[in-house]
């Protein structure tokens, strides 16, 4: 499209019909979003156009051709410049599943993200005390990353903060346009009321949506420009789904990582903090320790954290699910795949009191189950996720 494309109040609206079996979860937009919501088995975007100073990935030798500052360096590449500006475009990506939604992907349903770049990767870290529930998102749009590139999410992408936060990390977008002028663009990011009221609330039924958006925070930080607090806008919205949207109106690159947080939520998991160390006895001698058989259990140095109630923390990256343990007590637990509502047998091992490791393998729709020595089901508490996404 040309400059038509950015008309004022000139929006776009597509309705894709699920497949029978399929189940939509969130969107990613390269282009201004505006909604997604789902209505008869039906997603439904409305989106502005955006501008894009785009990168062509036909083959590493080219890029590396007309990019010689990626020499060495093409995966976290700063691209000085691009090779094509786009004046108007519009491109959508719905994340979905041909099977029942696990714990993950149902914390992803409703979540949409849109931002005018090349590419960027989302990681989710959803907590909350053991007395609570959280999750997490799941986002693995159409898309592959550029050639010459491992796949792997750019370093600092994966979260490993136990304070509930949404990184957008940008990745592929030029510091300047094809004209010579600084690039720029702009993200939104919508939360569901669920995910807004438990991941980023205070845990208190009576705290409203507009009191959260009203503590919304969001931090830069750039390898070379250090961390800095960007103008930005949250907001409670009714329709067409009831959640907050946040709102970055002017970014600057090449690639920066967007974090999303509450103060209410840190203070909330603050004071669990405090409360929980202050109630507990000083930390003992473990009684039990991992079996050795499998290679991916490991010990922990934080084994010694007072825990008040048994709860699994998974952290999701890519390929690789590492799944924490926190016990009360040492006693023996099982790890567990699950997969279309059956569950698989991965690792039969004593748990030392505090925190236990296991680390294996994660395709999209799985989702992991720990019992107890009981045989009773262990809640997961912390869990997050960090995949790409590419224009």
């Amino acid at each position: 499209m040309g400059s038509a494309g950015l008309a004022s109040g000139l929006q776009f609206k597509v309705t894709v019909p699920a497949k029978l079996g399929d189940t939509y979860m969130s969107a990613q937009g390269y282009s201004d979003m505006v909604s997604y919501s789902e209505t008869s088995a039906a997603a439904v975007i409305v989106t502005k156009a955006a501008s894009i100073a785009k990168l062509n990935f036909d083959s590493q030798q080219a890029v590396l051709a007309r990019h010689p500052e990626c020499k060495g360096v093409l995966e976290q590449c700063s691209f000085e410049k691009a090779d094509v500006d786009y004046v108007a475009t519009v491109i959508q990506h719905i994340d979905y599943s041909t099977a029942a939604l696990n714990e993950q992907q149902l914390w992803q349903k409703g979540l949409w993200v849109g931002a005018s770049v090349n590419g960027f990767s989302i990681s989710m870290n959803c907590s909350s005390p053991p007395s609570g529930s959280s999750g997490s998102t799941y986002s693995d749009p159409s898309g592959s990353p550029p050639s010459g590139s491992s796949g792997s999410p750019p370093s600092g992408s994966s979260s490993s903060s136990s304070s509930p936060e949404l990184k957008v990390s940008i990745t592929n977008t030029p510091h300047l346009k094809f004209s010579g002028e600084v690039n720029s663009g702009s993200l939104k990011t919508f939360f569901t009321k669920d995910v807004a009221t438990k991941c980023f609330g205070d845990g208190k039924s009576t705290t409203t949506l507009a009191q959260i958006a009203e503590k919304m925070s969001v931090q830069r930080s750039e390898t070379k420009e250090g961390t800095t607090t960007p103008v930005f806008k949250a907001e409670a919205v009714s329709v067409p789904v009831e959640g907050i949207v946040v709102s970055v109106p002017n970014m600057t690159f090449s690639n920066p990582i967007y974090s999303v947080k509450n103060t209410l939520a840190a203070q909330s998991l603050a004071v669990y903090t405090q409360n929980n160390n202050s109630s507990s006895s000083p930390s003992g001698t473990s009684t039990g320790s991992p079996s050795s058989s499998s290679s991916g259990s490991t010990s922990d140095s934080s084994s010694s954290t007072p825990v008040l109630k048994n709860y699994v923390r998974t952290t999701v990256n890519v390929t690789k699910a590492t799944i924490t343990v926190m016990l009360v007590t040492a006693q023996k637990i099982t790890i567990y795949r699950k997969v279309n509502g059956k569950l698989k047998l991965l690792k039969s091992m004593t748990g030392k009191k505090g925190s236990n490791k296991y680390i294996t393998v994660f395709n999209k729709g799985y989702s992991f189950v720990v019992k107890d020595s009981k045989g009773k089901v262990i809640s997961t508490q912390i869990t997050s996720t960090s995949l790409r996404h590419f224009v």
